[in-house]
């Protein structure tokens, strides 16, 4: 329920795809919805050896976090060359395959982080990464592909924790059998709350002769806790900042004033309005920086991130804007930060900061003035200085700390930064 009635596609017939890692032992399902919401499930895998969880175990075998570390093994994976991407792929093939609509083991295979997991000790770490990646891909576009055959439905919704995978819902965009393709936020078990709120209203619909077509999806996922300005006052008291930090109250124009900032070079952080839902900050709880200067991801890294060096950051970048810097031929959505593109060449002018370094792909929140104004005029500012309708934003946290939820969070965390100016909705923290 939440990859379809979460998602903003609603036409006649839909085909909803889900993969996870392990799923309540259901690790992949196709069911097809139709305009009115009900959705009929027409098939389900369960394997040992599932694509996700195939993932996480490369992900600990290359001494990373499994369920957590995935992301770093997708931003390794586009260095590896496609020769030695070769040596290791067949490793991968031995496990699983698709067959029809299901994922299924390889014949006498043993689960992979036993065999052939054993196998890829002997191959280099960016090897590794570059043929699960491609295996990944690989096997979801054929599944995608078996799917639409069998449903002749080319409007695709696609979620669960295998569904972060960007790059993989790049290259599932952009099969030539997908008409339409649209990702849900965060995806992984997270999500299942709001799949449950969303099946709960769905059988209500049905139990009191309501349409379920009315069903309102995620439109935005500004969600969370939000803080008034007596708490925010209460928080900087609290706080006891000295005279290493400069409040500014008085500011008239924030758009202005932050636009200022990141234009000469500043790391801006911000905390307004409602937290977001999920793994990606979307401009309430954000850290921005001119997308044009590549010192400044050296600079977010030394300061607070602590990134490994290959990882890239991502763009937020005006809907208007949106055709200069992204190869979006099928005009995707992509409000949430959930697929990846090919940038243009402008892109890699103006967006340096915020591509990945090795391919210059990116993997944008492309927002409208409709969805968070306050944010979206910090960025219109900057482009009215500057000429560039994006910024960098990346997550507000210390590396390994969840994203900031509170002013005492967003406090103590620029605190123990280096990063330059802190916006408390309309309060200004300098150093």
């Amino acid at each position: 329920y939440y990859t379809y009635c979460g998602s903003t596609v609603r036409v006649k017939k839909v085909l909803i795809v889900t993969a996870d890692g392990i799923g309540d032992q259901i690790n992949a399902t196709v069911s097809v919805a139709d305009e009115k919401a009900d959705i009929n499930r027409i098939s389900q895998s369960y394997t040992l050896n599932s694509i996700g969880r195939i993932y996480a175990n490369v992900t600990r075998l290359l001494g990373m976090k499994p369920l957590e570390h995935e992301y770093k093994v997708m931003g390794l994976a586009p260095y590896a060359k496609e020769v030695d991407i070769a040596r290791v792929y067949p490793i991968f093939e031995k496990t699983l395959f698709v067959d029809g609509l299901q994922f299924k083991e390889r014949d006498n295979t043993r689960p992979f982080w036993i065999y052939p997991g054993s196998r890829l000790l002997n191959y280099r770490f960016d090897w590794i990464a570059g043929a699960v990646q491609k295996f990944t891909e690989d096997i979801l576009a054929q599944w995608t592909k078996n799917a639409i055959a069998a449903t002749g439905i080319g409007t695709v919704v696609f979620s669960g924790g295998v569904a972060m995978n960007v790059k993989a819902n790049m290259v599932m965009s952009q099969l030539p059998e997908v008409e339409s393709l649209f990702i849900c936020p965060s995806g992984g078990d997270e999500s299942t709350a709001l799949g449950a709120a969303y099946a709960a209203m769905a059988d209500y619909c049905c139990e009191n002769n309501r349409s379920k077509d009315q069903i309102s999806p995620l439109n935005d996922v500004y969600l969370g806790m939000e803080y008034t300005s007596g708490e925010i006052e209460r928080a900087i008291d609290e706080a006891n900042l000295g005279e290493d930090f400069a409040v500014i109250r008085d500011e008239k124009n924030i758009p202005e004033f932050v636009a200022a900032e990141l234009a000469a070079g500043r790391v801006v952080v911000r905390l307004a309005g409602r937290m977001e839902f999920g793994a990606r900050a979307l401009g309430n709880r954000t850290i921005m920086a001119n997308p044009s200067i590549p010192q400044v991801v050296p600079k977010i890294n030394e300061q607070i991130k602590s990134r490994d060096f290959w990882m890239p950051f991502a763009p937020t970048i005006l809907a208007e804007s949106e055709p200069k810097y992204v190869i979006n031929p099928k005009s995707l959505k992509a409000p949430f930060m959930t697929i990846g593109f090919n940038s243009t060449e402008l892109a890699q002018q103006h967006l340096v900061a915020a591509l990945h370094p090795y391919d210059f792909t990116l993997r944008p929140q492309i927002i409208s003035e409709e969805e968070n104004p306050d944010y979206y005029q910090i960025i219109a500012s900057f482009q009215r200085k500057t000429g560039i309708g994006a910024i960098l934003n990346t997550s507000f946290n210390l590396h390994g700390e969840p994203i900031v939820c509170s002013p005492a969070d967003a406090i103590r965390t620029f605190r123990n930064s280096g990063l330059d100016t802190l916006v408390l909705e309309n309060i200004i923290i300098k150093r």
